[in-house]
């Protein structure tokens, strides 16, 4: 089973995601306080700094 992404974003540590998955996941991040110090994100799969 293959799964579609829809405007795709590639993240540094080469995941794939929908554009508005990515700003979903960046933006709860945010939110919930859990951003990095150096204001980059994670990838929520691996949890490299994108």
């Amino acid at each position: 089973m293959q799964d579609t992404v829809f405007d795709p974003v590639s993240l540094t540590c080469g995941h794939i995601f929908c554009y508005i998955c990515a700003c979903k996941v960046a933006s709860v991040t945010i939110v919930d306080g859990l951003q990095a110090a150096n204001h980059k994100e994670k990838c929520p799969l691996c949890r490299e700094v994108s």
